[in-house]
C-alpha cells in the first residue's frame, strides 16, 4: 500500500449532518407519533379536571388630599403626624396588608368556601351555594380551619360524611342532622342553614365545605392579589386577583377599595380628633400656667423692690474665677515639691528633674547646681575611684547643696500652704457673698424664661387647632374607583391553546432529547460514520450481520461461491477493494494480511474464515493461518479438533516441516489452513521465534495470499508480534460492540509508528435495522443481493427488501 497519512492533528470542521437529522426523525416517526398521542391526551385530561381560575380587576385613582387645601397642608398634616402620605407605593402596602384584607375577609365571610363534589374535581359555589355555613368558635379557638363533607338526604336532612378540625377527624354522636340544627364540637359550634328560594327536599349530591381562620384566608388572598401602577400617572392603580370564582372575585375586589376607604378615614379622622383633643387640653393648661407666671412675677418684684443686680453678680464671679485659678496653681506647685522631694530622697548621687515648672528662682538653680556636680563626679568617676580627693570635694558640696535643696524645699511647701489656706478662706467669703445674693434675682429669671415659652407655643397651638378642625370636616375618600370589578368570564388557566401547543411541544422535543441524551452517552460504535469521524485511517467497507446457527454460535454463516445473500456480496466487494489497493509488501510473494481487532467477540476470526474462501472462490491459492495462541476461534469456527496439531506444534519444534500441519479445506480446493494447535504456556515467546519470519517468506512464494487470523491488539502484545511480518493489517470493528476508546486507542497505536499499513472493517451492520441514531451512507446497503429473489438458509426476500 502506498504511503498514507492515517491520522490528520488538525480538528475537523463541525458541520450539520441535516440528512441525518432527517433520517432520525423519520426512524422515530412512530415513537414521535405515540408521544403526541400521549401528550395530546394527557393535555386533555389535565384541561378537563384541572380547576379553572379566573381574574380580574379593578382601576382605582388615590387622591392627592395636598392639591385640595392649600400649600401649607403638608406642614400641618406633618406637624399633625395625621399621615398625609399619598405615596403610591406606600398605599399598595396597605393594600396588600393582612390587616385591610382580614377585615374584607372577616365582613363578607369570605373564608367560608363551597364546594360541590365530582367525579374527578370538585367545583366551587358562591353564590349558588344551596346552603350557608356558621361556625361560633369558642374562647381561644379563632384560629379554626375546618373541612366538612355533606351529603343531602331525603327530606330536611343532611349526613355528615366527614368532619377534620385542624387536620385532626372529629367524631360526632349522630351522623344525621336537620337544616338549622346546632352541632357543638371541641372548638365550637356550626350549622347548616337553606339559602333563600331553595326547596331542601330536591338537594341531591354531595359537598365540601371548608372554613379557614381569618388570617390564613387573608394572607391567601393577598398573595394572590397583584398591584402596578403606570409610570406616566403613579396615582393610577390597576388591582388584580386571581380566584376561582368570578363573582367571588368582583365582590372581593370592591369590598377592598371599601374597606380601604373606610380604614383611611377612620385613621386619618382619629388621627385628627385626637390631636384636636390633645390641642384642647394643652391650651388649657398654657392659660392657666400664664396666668399664674404673669401674677408671681409682677407680686415677686413689687414685693422685694429688686433692682438690676447684674454688675454685683458679674464681679463677685470673676472674683470666684481667680480664687480658683490661684488655689489651682498653689496645688500644682506642692505637687510638683512632693515629686522632687520624693525623688531627691529616694535617689542618691542621681540627677533631680529641673524646669518641670517650679516657680521658685533659687530652688531651680540649687537643683541646677546639684545636677552639674553630679555630672562632674561622674565624669572623675569613669577614670578614677571615690577615693580621688576631687571626687571626695565634689561629694561634701554635693552633700552640702543636698542639706540646702532639702531645706529650700520644706520652706517651700511650708509657705505655699499657707498661701493656699488663706486663698481658700478669700474664695469661702466670697462664695458666701455670692450666696446671699438676693436669690429673688434667680426666681425672677425662672419666671421671664418661663413667660417667654409658653406665650409662642400658645399662640401656635390655637391656630393648629383651627387647622385640624378644617382638615377633620374635609377629608373624603383616599381612593377614587374608576372601573369596578370587571374582567373576562373566561379562565386565564388552563389555557386550552397553550397548554396543547405546550404538549405539542413537549411531545415532540422529549423524545428528540432522549435520542440527543443517548447518543451523547452512547460509548459503541454502530455505522461507518461513528469509525470516519473519530479516524483517518482507511475504511475498507461494512459486513452485514450473518445469520448463527442458534444450536452452535460459533458456526456462523460461511458463505459459498455461488451464494447471492448480502453477507456474500459483502466479501465479494470487500476482495474487489483489497485488489484494487496498491500495498506495498515487505517482500517478494505473496501477500500476507493479518485480521485482528481491539478485543474478543468482534469478528476477527469470522472475517477471516469468509474473506480467505472469497479469494479462493476467486481462483487465488489461499493460506489461512490461525495465529491466536492465546484463544484460538477458528478451528471451532472449522470444526478442526482444537488438538489437532497446528501452528503451535510447530512453533515449539515438535514438527519439523510446516507443511505437515497444513490442513486442505473440505470444499474449496484453493484453500489451505494452518489452525493454532494446542494452546502453549509461551504464545508471545513462540511467534517472536525467528522461525515464524522465516516460514512466512518461505510461504510467501506458495501462497497468493496468507491470512493471518491474530489475536487481538488491546489484549496481548501476540498481534504486535504477526504486524512485524505482515503487510497489512486489516483491523475488525464490530457494529454495536466495539466502544469509541478503541479507535482512540488505534489512533495512538498507530500515531506512534507501533502499527503501520493498517484498515478498517466495521462487522455485524444491522442495515435492514431502523435506527433512532441514523444510518451509514444514506440508509442504503450498497444493494447487496439486487436482481435476485432469495437469500441463503432458504429465506427468501421481496425485491424492494434493503439490508439497513
Amino acid at each position: 500500500m502506498t504511503e498514507r497519512e492515517f491520522l490528520n492533528d488538525k480538528e475537523r470542521a463541525i458541520k450539520v449532518d441535516y440528512r441525518k437529522i432527517s433520517t432520525i426523525l423519520w426512524n422515530m416517526k412512530y415513537i414521535l407519533l405515540m408521544s403526541i398521542i400521549l401528550c395530546l391526551t394527557g393535555a386533555y385530561f389535565y384541561i378537563r379536571y384541572t380547576t379553572p381560575v379566573y381574574k380580574k380587576n379593578i382601576t382605582v385613582v388615590l387622591k392627592n388630599q395636598q392639591t385640595q387645601y392649600s400649600d401649607n397642608y403638608q406642614l400641618i398634616s406633618n406637624t399633625l403626624g395625621i399621615g398625609n402620605k399619598t405615596s403610591p407605593d406606600n398605599q399598595i402596602f396597605i393594600l396588600k396588608s393582612a390587616t385591610l384584607m382580614s377585615r374584607v375577609v372577616e365582613l363578607g365571610n369570605f373564608n367560608v368556601r363551597y364546594f360541590s363534589k365530582g367525579r374527578f374535581i370538585d367545583k366551587e359555589q358562591y353564590t349558588d351555594s344551596p346552603v350557608k355555613f356558621s361556625f361560633k368558635p369558642k374562647a381561644n379557638y379563632e384560629k379554626v380551619d375546618i373541612n366538612l363533607e355533606i351529603t343531602f338526604s331525603t327530606g330536611k336532612e343532611i349526613f355528615i360524611d366527614s368532619l377534620i378540625v385542624n387536620n385532626e377527624p372529629v367524631s360526632l354522636p349522630a351522623r344525621k342532622i336537620n337544616f338549622g340544627q346546632i352541632v357543638n364540637t371541641p372548638v365550637g359550634s356550626f350549622n347548616l342553614t337553606a339559602q333563600e328560594n331553595i326547596d331542601v327536599s330536591k338537594l341531591i349530591g354531595e359537598m365540601r365545605i371548608t372554613r379557614s381562620n381569618v388570617e390564613n384566608a387573608a394572607r391567601a388572598l393577598t398573595g394572590a392579589l397583584e398591584i402596578t401602577s403606570s409610570a406616566q400617572q403613579p396615582d393610577a392603580l390597576i388591582i388584580s386577583l386571581r380566584e376561582k370564582h368570578p363573582k367571588r372575585i368582583e365582590d372581593i375586589l370592591n369590598m377592598l377599595i371599601d374597606e380601604y376607604n373606610i380604614l383611611t378615614k377612620e385613621n386619618d379622622s382619629q388621627s385628627i380628633l385626637s390631636t384636636i383633643s390633645f390641642l384642647d387640653e394643652r391650651i388649657m393648661g398654657l392659660e392657666d400656667e400664664l396666668e399664674e407666671v404673669e401674677g408671681s412675677f409682677t407680686k415677686y418684684q413689687t414685693a422685694n423692690e429688686l433692682v438690676d443686680l447684674g454688675s454685683q453678680s458679674q464681679i463677685a464671679m470673676n472674683s470666684e474665677q481667680g480664687y480658683k485659678e490661684r488655689s489651682n496653681e498653689l496645688r500644682l506647685q506642692l505637687n510638683l515639691l512632693a515629686n522632687i522631694k520624693k525623688s531627691f530622697e529616694s535617689n542618691v548621687h542621681e540627677l533631680i528633674p529641673a524646669n518641670i515648672g517650679i516657680t521658685d528662682g533659687t530652688l531651680n538653680m540649687s537643683i541646677s547646681q546639684y545636677n552639674q556636680y553630679i555630672i562632674d563626679r561622674n565624669r572623675m568617676l569613669a577614670g578614677s575611684s571615690e577615693n580621688n580627693p576631687k571626687v571626695q570635694i565634689v561629694n561634701d558640696l554635693i552633700a552640702t547643696l543636698r542639706k540646702n535643696i532639702k531645706q529650700s524645699i520644706d520652706n517651700l511647701e511650708a509657705g505655699y500652704k499657707l498661701q493656699l489656706q488663706s486663698t481658700t478662706r478669700q474664695q469661702n467669703l466670697n462664695q458666701r457673698e455670692l450666696i446671699a445674693m438676693p436669690s429673688k434675682q434667680l426666681a425672677l429669671t425662672r419666671m421671664s424664661r418661663l413667660q417667654q415659652v409658653k406665650e409662642p407655643l400658645y399662640t401656635l397651638l390655637q391656630q393648629k387647632r383651627e387647622e385640624a378642625l378644617l382638615m377633620l370636616s374635609s377629608l373624603s375618600n383616599q381612593a377614587y374607583v374608576v372601573d369596578k370589578a370587571f374582567g373576562s368570564d373566561f379562565p386565564i388557566y388552563p389555557k386550552g391553546g397553550d397548554i396543547y401547543m405546550l404538549a405539542l411541544i413537549v411531545s415532540i422535543f422529549v423524545p428528540v432529547f432522549i435520542v440527543l441524551i443517548m447518543n451523547i452517552f452512547r460509548d459503541k460504535i454502530i455505522f461507518e460514520k461513528d469509525i470516519t469521524d473519530r479516524t483517518d485511517i482507511l475504511l475498507l467497507g461494512a459486513i452485514p450481520s450473518a445469520l448463527k446457527n442458534r444450536k452452535s454460535p460459533m458456526k456462523a454463516h460461511i458463505i459459498t461461491a455461488t451464494g447471492r445473500d448480502p453477507l456474500t456480496e459483502s466479501f465479494r466487494m470487500l476482495r474487489t477493494k483489497l485488489e484494487n489497493f496498491t500495498i506495498n509488501k515487505k517482500k517478494q510473494g505473496g501477500l500476507i494480511l493479518q485480521i485482528s481487532s481491539s478485543g474478543p467477540w468482534e469478528g476477527k476470526s469470522f472475517v477471516s474464515i469468509n474473506m480467505s474462501l472469497s479469494l479462493a472462490y476467486l481462483g487465488k491459492k489461499v493460506l489461512l493461518i490461525g495465529a491466536d495462541l492465546h484463544k484460538p476461534a477458528l478451528s471451532k469456527y472449522l470444526g478442526i479438533d482444537s488438538k489437532e496439531k497446528g501452528l503451535s506444534t510447530y512453533l515449539a519444534g515438535m514438527v519439523d516441516d510446516i507443511h505437515q500441519v497444513i490442513i486442505p479445506h473440505e470444499s474449496t480446493p484453493n484453500l489451505e489452513i494452518i489452525p493454532a494447535g494446542p494452546i502453549p504456556l509461551n504464545p508471545s515467546e513462540l511467534l517472536s521465534l525467528p522461525l515464524l519470519e522465516k516460514t512466512l517468506d518461505e510461504l510467501r512464494n506458495e501462497y497468493d495470499y496468507i491470512i493471518i487470523d491474530s489475536a487481538p491488539f488491546l489484549v496481548v502484545s501476540s498481534g504486535f508480534i504477526i504486524s512485524k511480518y505482515a503487510d497489512c493489517t486489516l483491523y475488525i470493528v464490530r457494529s454495536d460492540y466495539t466502544k469509541f476508546s478503541a479507535i482512540d486507542a488505534l489512533n495512538s497505536i498507530v500515531k506512534e509508528g507501533s502499527l503501520q499499513s493498517v484498515m478498517l472493517l466495521l462487522n455485524a451492520v444491522s442495515f435492514n435495522k431502523k435506527s433512532i441514531y441514523g444510518v451509514s451512507r444514506s440508509g442504503q446497503a450498497y444493494g447487496y443481493g439486487y436482481g435476485y429473489g432469495y437469500v441463503e438458509h432458504n429465506k427468501k426476500i421481496k425485491n424492494k427488501n434493503n439490508y439497513n
